[in-house]
């Protein structure tokens, strides 16, 4: 009875006060967009029983879409709609639905129809509650659109994951609801309002690192005629990556993708050929293998380094040969900039004489041995993708000290362009090389590629440090010999953990924090399904526990205590 009184009172004066934002608004969005101002919609009330909930309206009218979850940036949103959205206006015609008792201030938020048919058992007390404006779930959920907007099924997200957690916390709220609850939950509310997420800067997970130096080169390469393919800035960029690399030579290229693909077909990978490749790595390193009609054959990983299992690729080895299909190259990957085991690894590819790709995508500057990563295969891949630890806008390189290999790579790459004074082909080729103006960027950044591995270990160093307290969180040490880039600084949770990977994850995101779960495996990929597959259960694991944290070079030592705050938050609670 207190409870209605106090919806009653507050949702009348509430009504009165803001009555000529009501004004304000409703002008906005009948001269912003066509349609009527109020959007109203049937909701599940108390006990179930169906209500209009009265709303602003923040889409464009008559959309048509049926998607029962909206993500952040969505097309059906219209300008002044995402302004209202973000500071909650939009919700303040609902206090007409408060002051005639069909909702209430707080309380959990009033869900379609169909969504009541997911109710099961003890979780069908919270209908017994006026459905709120606000509430404790839709707190935790305030940015749910972003979460929303960097799943792959958002609608499937959002049930699995977000509306089973909101169902806990609300039945929480049953148990526990009394005015001074109610009253907090206002306030915080009106805060989170006043103060969105959103003004919180976000924290990327791995944001490019671009300086003045870098602009002054780029400008330079606008400057002069060379700004697709050819160029003086991809030379050099050539020339400047061959140093740190051993002395090799270099095709500077549009991707890493494209530089394994031209990697595998100058190795003469043909269609049904098997390809041993790593499971636990992102699809770029497979896709390619398919591209050419070739089987991948996956590679579980192993502890130490969380890469390629030389053992498992040994079996691998030994049961192709025994069917009289040896393995025609192996492509080997350093995950997050940590070196495989190069000894045993290279060691049974020389024994059975099969080329080794050494995908070190993520591993530009990690060393084994003081050697560089991508010099130790038959041929070598870096990326220059926007979030690696150097960046072209996007680019990739092949690494091969065969000068042979360079030149038909550089060859296939500007579309296999035979030399004549009109267009001649007598081969497929691909337009896959780097341009003038991307390589520009290269140049410049490479010559910060030492400061950005300090940084890049001084995050790891200083999550290690003060996360360490923790006991349920464990970090990727470095082997004998190794020497990593830490590209993104990773973490695993351990399995007895109350807290797993995706409450971590999404605590973060709650805070608009970047996390990211570890590579799904590739055996593991609906895509790869049908795939041959050696497996031991480990890269499952990582991915089920594994977490990325935000790593960028360009993160303040403020952004990396907000990170570290946060997930000390979420422990000690």
């Amino acid at each position: 009875m207190i409870k209605r009184l106090f919806d009653f009172v507050s949702a009348f004066l509430g009504i009165i006060i803001l009555f000529p934002l009501f004004l304000i608004v409703s002008f906005l969005i009948k001269t912003t967009s066509k349609g009527p101002i109020f959007y109203t919609q049937k909701r599940a009330g108390r006990h179930a029983k169906l209500f209009t909930i009265i709303k602003f309206r923040s889409m464009v009218a008559n959309h048509g879409d049926s998607n029962t979850v909206t993500v952040k940036g969505d097309v059906r949103i219209t300008k002044f709609g995402a302004f209202i959205r973000k500071y909650k206006i939009d919700e303040l015609p609902a206090l007409w639905n408060v002051l005639i008792g069909e909702m209430s201030l707080v309380g959990p938020r009033p869900d379609l129809p169909d969504y009541l048919l997911l109710l099961q058992g003890e979780d069908k007390k919270i209908l017994n509650l006026r459905p709120g404006i606000t509430g404790p779930a839709s707190l935790k959920y305030a940015n749910e659109e972003q979460i929303l907007m960097h799943q792959d099924d958002p609608e499937t997200y959002h049930y699995e994951v977000i509306f089973k957690d909101k169902v806990k916390i609300n039945l929480d709220y049953y148990y526990n609801r009394n005015l001074l609850v109610d009253l907090k939950l206002i306030f915080a509310t009106i805060f989170r309002a006043s103060f969105s997420s959103d003004d919180l800067l976000r924290i990327r997970l791995a944001a490019p690192d671009i300086s003045v130096q870098e602009l002054e080169v780029i400008k330079k390469g606008f400057s002069i005629d060379w700004v697709s393919s050819f160029g003086p800035h991809t030379s050099k960029f050539e020339n400047n990556l061959s140093e740190m690399s051993e002395g090799r030579k270099i095709a500077a290229l549009s991707s890493g993708t494209s530089a394994i693909h031209l990697a595998l077909i100058l190795l003469g990978v043909k269609k049904n050929d098997d390809i041993i490749c790593a499971s636990f790595t992102f699809s770029a390193s497979a896709n390619p293998i398919k591209y050419l009609g070739a089987n991948p054959i996956f590679i579980d990983s192993e502890k130490d380094s969380w890469n390629m299992c030389p053992a498992l690729m040994e079996q691998a080895i030994n049961d192709g040969i025994s069917d009289n299909k040896k393995p025609k190259a192996i492509i080997l990957v350093h995950l997050y900039g940590m070196p495989a085991k190069l000894d045993e690894i290279m060691r049974i590819a020389d024994n059975y004489d099969i080329p080794v790709i050494e995908d070190a995508a993520e591993a530009l500057g990690s060393k084994y041995n003081n050697k560089q990563l991508g010099t130790f295969g038959k041929i070598g891949i870096y990326s220059f993708n926007g979030n690696k630890i150097i960046t072209t806008s996007g680019g990739g390189a092949l690494v091969c000290d065969d000068a042979e290999i360079i030149n038909k790579a550089k060859f296939l790459a500007t579309q296999a362009r035979d030399e004549a004074p009109h267009y001649e082909h007598s081969q497929i080729g691909y337009n896959y090389r780097m341009s003038n103006v991307c390589a520009a960027i290269g140049v410049g950044q490479l010559e910060v590629l030492n400061d950005r591995i300090i940084r890049k270990r001084e995050i790891y160093n200083f999550y290690k440090t003060e996360l360490s307290g923790i006991k349920e969180i464990a970090f990727l040490d470095e082997s004998v010999g190794s020497f990593s880039n830490y590209w993104l600084t990773t973490i695993l949770i351990d399995e007895n953990s109350a807290i797993d990977r995706e409450q971590l994850r999404l605590h973060l995101e709650k805070d608009n924090i970047e996390s990211r779960p570890l590579w799904k495996p590739m055996h593991l990929q609906p895509v790869f399904k049908s795939c041959k597959a050696y497996v031991n259960g480990f890269s499952r694991d990582l991915f089920n526990r594994g977490l990325c944290l935000p790593s960028g070079t360009n993160m303040t030592k403020k952004d990396l205590e907000r990170v570290v705050n946060k997930i000390k938050e979420l422990y000690e609670a």
